[in-house]
């Protein structure tokens, strides 16, 4: 299995999208790849995003009829591993 790996500041609105997306297309597509997202800021209390994906993402994957996991994320620093390939939208 392959991996990617999507940044952005927060992991609330952009890499999260892109991972959900991805992995929407990569399980249609029956392809080897697996997505994961992440966030750079070391602190996101500050961005007070309430829970753990935005509502403007959730909608645009509803719309996508994308099966949404929206499961709370770490960020990067602590979770960062092996990856082949770390794109940030």
């Amino acid at each position: 299995m392959n991996n990617l790996l999507f940044l952005c500041t927060g992991n609330y609105y952009r890499s999260r999208f892109c991972e959900e997306y991805f992995n929407h297309l990569a399980q249609g597509y029956s392809l080897p790849w697996r997505a994961d997202s992440r966030g750079l800021a070391p602190d996101i209390t500050v961005f007070r995003n309430p829970g753990p994906l935005s509502i403007y993402t959730r909608q645009r994957l509803a719309a996508l009829d994308v099966r949404q996991l929206c499961a709370i994320r770490a960020r990067c620093s602590r979770t960062i591993g092996p990856k082949r390939i770390v794109l940030s939208p």
